[in-house]
C-alpha cells in the first residue's frame, strides 16, 4: 500500500508497547456503508489531542476520537456535536476522509451478536428509534470533562478496578451527551436483552469511549482506516 507522504495520521512506522506498526488507509465507497454500521473518526483539532492525551493514562492511546451511528436509510449520521445534535450526511465524512483531514473507520456489530433474526429486527428498532428522539437535543454541559478527569482517576488507582456490567437504565440513557455514550445507548436495548455489554469502558465507569466502540470483541472493522501491527 502506499504510504501516505503527510505525517500524522498516516503510514508511518511507530513503536506501540514494543511492536512496530502502522496505519492502513483503506479506500471507503459510498457502498461499504451499510445501515446500522458505526463511523469512528480522528481529526486534527483540540478535542481530539484531549482524548487521546486522557486515554494514555489506561496504556491504551487512542488513535480514534468521535463515533457516530449510521442509521437506518444508510446515508445519514447521527454524532454528538457541541452545541446541538447533528444529522451528517456520510458523504461529509468520505469527503474529510479522501482529503486525509481525519481519519475514518467503518465499523459493524459482529455477526451472531444479535443470536436471533427476531432480535436484530427489534434492537435496530429502538436503535433507530433513539436516535431519531435526539433531533435538536441541545448540548448544555458536556460530559467529555467529567468523563476525562474519571479515567484519570481511575487507571491511576489500583483499587478502582472494573467491576460487573450492569443493565443500563432506561431513566438515565439521556443524560450525558457523549457521541461515543449515543452509540451505547442506541444499542442499549440488545445489551439488556442478551445480559451483555457490547462496549466495555475503559475510560469512564460506564461510558466507552470512541476507542472502546472499536476495540471491543463485539465490533468488526468493515473499511477505512486500520491500525495494523508489523510482524
Amino acid at each position: 500500500m502506499k504510504r501516505d507522504p503527510k505525517g500524522d495520521v498516516n503510514s508511518r512506522h511507530r513503536r506501540d508497547e514494543h511492536r512496530r506498526w502502522h496505519f492502513e488507509y483503506n479506500p471507503v465507497s459510498l457502498d461499504d456503508i451499510k445501515p446500522f454500521q458505526i463511523i469512528g473518526t480522528r481529526e486534527r483539532s483540540m478535542i481530539s489531542a484531549i482524548i487521546v492525551a486522557a486515554s494514555i493514562s489506561d496504556g491504551h492511546p487512542a488513535w480514534l476520537s468521535h463515533c457516530g451511528q449510521v442509521m437506518a436509510d444508510g446515508r445519514t449520521v447521527s454524532e454528538a456535536v457541541f452545541p446541538t445534535h447533528a444529522y451528517t450526511p456520510i458523504e461529509a465524512f468520505l469527503h474529510k476522509y479522501s482529503t486525509r483531514n481525519s481519519r475514518l473507520t467503518i465499523m459493524q456489530l459482529r455477526e451472531g451478536i444479535y443470536q436471533t433474526e427476531e432480535i436484530r429486527i427489534k434492537a435496530q428498532r429502538e436503535c433507530q428509534l433513539y436516535h431519531e428522539s435526539l433531533d435538536s437535543m441541545q448540548y448544555q454541559v458536556s460530559g467529555l470533562l467529567p468523563m476525562l478527569l474519571t479515567s484519570i482517576l481511575r487507571n491511576s488507582n489500583p483499587f478502582l478496578k472494573r467491576g460487573a456490567w450492569k443493565a443500563i437504565p432506561q431513566e438515565k440513557e439521556k443524560e450525558i451527551y457523549i457521541c461515543s455514550g449515543e452509540i451505547d445507548y442506541g444499542w442499549s436495548w440488545l445489551q439488556r436483552k442478551i445480559n451483555h455489554d457490547i462496549f466495555p469502558s475503559t475510560l469512564s465507569l460506564k461510558i466507552p469511549s470512541p476507542q472502546d466502540v472499536y476495540n471491543s470483541d463485539d465490533t468488526q472493522y468493515v473499511a477505512g482506516t486500520r491500525k495494523v501491527y508489523d510482524r
